[in-house]
Parts: structure tokens; sequence; C-alpha cells
């Protein structure tokens, strides 16, 4: 298939100055030269963002339990598109999977993890990419377990990427990443022993200087880009990480996909990124026993509650500043198929306090997929601001094979499931296919079409 990637650069004029290091703030265009389906060019852009209130038209099975949810009214599309699926063909493939490393360091009592699934789906992966070869791979990020910014890191990550992912099926997909809690150390210090001898990779910061310091450097040894690959960790040419926000295009016979990366740290992951609960011996809190993550945790960040606040306002002006970027660079978007592409939920993580204005800009530049992982389960939610504007798909993606499910209430949804897999998604000009596989079924565990924005809401395969 003849198959492009390429990149446009994008700049928010009203990007200001904050907290965040400067790796997280100042995008430039960045060039990666890809294999032999054609040139991969990375965008990258900066994002501010904030949300869109918007209706729910999810249908759950009698055994699924509600999350909180931003408010909302519970509706039933009747639309349908006029398309006829079986007239189409969907020739552009692209697979997605997060939360995909087991542990590799002592911590590894704070999850519980099975390497022998990650293997599994490895090997589905590849059996499916001989079939329905992927132009792209979106890895949602919850991997390099409890390894952030630390020495051993690049061999960790040849065993449980190269070495795994290593099928000649899968070996010129790049794959696209974005960062969750555990690239940024996952609850443990963020300071970071670099000597040869430690037994520990993390030690408590010395200073709050040193904390924004150790911060930075989490994201500086996992991006693979032309200005970082001196002092990257990875060597693998399919990983792709574009600093924080970065946006990635690929089109085929008329097909052009615009997926939008975003390093999406949310109030509720920042809490266990900056209390740093799990380094300080104490044990991390449960999300949701805690009502305001504005309020100081004692037994957070050794006490110092400067450091613990800085490390916050890091993440929530990330936040601030990312969505002006984002709107921009959807607004230069012209593209088929647009992605939003992030660790946290748009749907289940972000406060509802922010919510409304991220449906408001979804929905206003027909943004039809928001793929994640974070939570350890998959799902599939259909959001709708109101009757005039055409649904977002949201995908819950985390059981990749690293870790093993919560026992924890399912999502909202129309699909929700707990078994170990990935995600394949299928264009055409009309229509999305998107299918969760699983090494424990013959059959995909779920399937659905999704339809071009004013098409109706979609249907089940």
């Amino acid at each position: 298939m003849d198959t492009e990637e390429r990149a446009e650069a994008f700049s928010s004029s009203r990007y200001r100055r904050s907290k965040l290091p400067q790796s997280l703030l100042i995008f430039s265009i960045v060039v990666a030269v890809g294999a032999a389906i054609g040139a991969v060019i990375g965008v990258i852009i900066t994002i501010k963002y904030k949300a869109q209130q918007a209706t729910i038209l999810n249908s759950p099975s009698p055994n699924q339990t509600q999350q909180t949810q931003p408010e909302s009214t519970a509706l039933v599309s009747s639309s349908t598109p006029s398309s006829d699926i079986s007239k189409e063909s969907f020739d552009f493939h692209a697979f997605g999977i997060g939360n995909w490393a087991p542990v590799a360091l002592p911590e590894s009592k704070a999850y519980r993890t099975d390497s022998a699934v990650q293997k599994s789906i490895a090997e589905l992966m590849a059996a499916t990419a001989k079939i329905m070869p992927p132009q792209f791979i979106l890895s949602h990020g919850g991997n390099l377990l409890l390894s952030g910014g630390q020495v051993k890191r690049a061999a960790q990550f040849d065993t449980l990427f190269t070495k795994i992912y290593a099928d000649e099926s899968l070996s010129t997909a790049p794959w696209l990443n974005v960062m969750g809690d555990v690239e940024y150390g996952g609850g443990n210090y963020l300071c970071s022993n670099y000597s040869t001898e430690a037994t520990s990779p993390f030690i408590s910061c010395s200073s709050n200087t040193a904390m924004l310091r150790g911060l930075k450097a989490k994201v500086r040894h996992i991006e693979r880009s032309r200005h970082h690959k001196a002092s990257s960790e990875i060597n693998d040419t399919r990983w792709i990480l574009r600093d924080q926000l970065y946006k990635y295009s690929a089109h085929s016979n008329g097909i052009v996909i615009d997926s939008f990366h975003l390093n999406l740290i949310v109030p509720k992951t920042a809490h266990v990124i900056c209390c740093q609960c799990f380094g300080y011996g104490g044990s991390c809190p449960k999300l949701h026993e805690i009502d305001n993550f504005d309020e100081f945790p004692k037994s957070c960040a050794g006490g110092h509650e400067s450091w613990y606040e800085d490390c916050r306002d890091t993440f929530d002006e990330a936040m601030d500043d990312a969505f002006d970027a984002l709107k921009e660079a959807l607004q230069l978007s012209s593209a088929t198929w647009k992605i939003v592409h992030a660790y946290s939920s748009g749907l289940h993580d972000i406060p509802s306090s922010d919510q409304s204005k991220w449906f408001q800009l979804l929905n206003q530049f027909n943004v039809q997929l928001w793929i994640n992982g974070h939570s350890r389960q998959a799902s599939h939610s259909i959001f709708q601001t109101n009757s005039t504007h055409s649904p977002i798909h949201f995908w819950t993606n985390g059981l990749g094979g690293g870790q093993l499910p919560l026992a924890q209430k399912k999502m909202k949804a129309m699909w929700s499931d707990v078994k170990d897999g990935f995600l394949t998604l299928s264009f055409s000009t009309l229509w999305a296919k998107v299918q969760y596989l699983s090494p424990s079924t013959n059959d995909p565990l779920y399937c659905y079409y999704i339809p071009q924005s004013g098409l109706g809401s979609g249907q089940n395969c």
C-alpha cells in the first residue's frame, strides 16, 4: 500500500512561561526517518487543554456499576449512517496498547504483574500484523513501571520492549508514545541515583530545585527525537516520544489520519507522582477516597508542602498551557480522522469542572476518537453534547499485559472488560472499525463501527 506519514509544525502565540521544565514547554519541528512504509515524521505541538460537558450515550450491562461522571443525560441514538459498510474497504490499519510492560524492579510488590501475558499479547499482535499490518501503534503509557529516569533502564527497555515485540511483522511500525504516572516513577522518589552500585534507582530529593530537575529528567530519559537522541536511553528506532506534546500524521489512498498525542497528567495522577508516597515509605492513599486533590496530605513529599505544590503546579500549568495550542492544531487539520491519544481519559479522569471545555473543543473540530490507557480495563463509551453534535468515542485500553486488572468497579460504558488484550483500528473514508483482541479467545471480545462525523453514532460489528 502506498502509505506516507508526514508532519506539519504548530506553535502557540499565546504560549506563556510557567514553572514547567523547558522540555515540557517549548517544542520545535522534529523529523524522524522511518523505514519501508515511507517517511515517518512527527510533529511537536504545544497544547493547552480543558473540556466541555457532554451527554452520555452509554447503555451499561446490568452487572456494570457507575463511577463518578459529569452531569449528563442518558440518550440512545436512533440515527444510522447512510453508507453501506459491506462495500467499504478497510485497508488502513493501526494498533493500540497500554500498560504493556511488567515491573522489573524490587518495588514490583506495589503492582500485580504477569510477564507471560505480555508475551502472549505480543504474539497475537504479531500474528494480526501479518494479516492487517499497522501503519502505527499507539502506546498509551503506564509502561516502564517504576523505573523512571534511572541508570539501568536501557537494559530493561531492551528486555521489556525490543525483545518482546521482535517479530518481523512489527519491525517497521512506529510506536507513538505518551507518558503515564509510572514513567515519572509511579509514586516513588522523583530524584534518581545513577550509581551502578545503587540498590535502588531512586533517592529522596535534597531540595525543591533537585525535585523539579528530577521531574524533567523523567521526560528526557525516554524521549526519542532528533534533538534528544544522544541523551535518551531508548535505542529502538520504532520508539517515538516528541517531547511532551506532538502531532503525527499518516495518509494513504486518500485517507488522512491526524493523531494528537497528549501527556495528560490529571490532578489525581499528579497527586500520586508528587506525593512520592512509595518513596517516603508510606502507602499511597486510595484515589477514590480522596475528596479534594488540592489539599496537601501531611504524609506526602516528606512533609515538604512547597515541594508538593510546585510539583502539582508543573502539571496543572501544563494542562492550562496546552489547550490553546491543541485548538490551533485542530484548526489547521483537515484530516479524514482525528484521534486524541493520551494516558488519561477525557471522560473519566479530567476533573468535572474542566470537562465542558474539553468536549466543546473536541466537538468543534470533529474529533472522532479519544484513546487512552491508565485504567486497568478496556471499555468503550460514547458522549454527545447535544443532538446537533457528532458523538465522540472514548476508548480505555489499559490491559496490554504488564499489569493485572484491579478489583475495581467497572466504568459506565457501552462495553467493558478486564481481559488482557489490545485494540486494532481499521479505516476507510467513511468508517473506522475498532476491535478489541485478546489471547484468551479466538474471536474479538468487542467490535464496533464508527462513522464519519455527521453520519450517526455507529453500530456493533
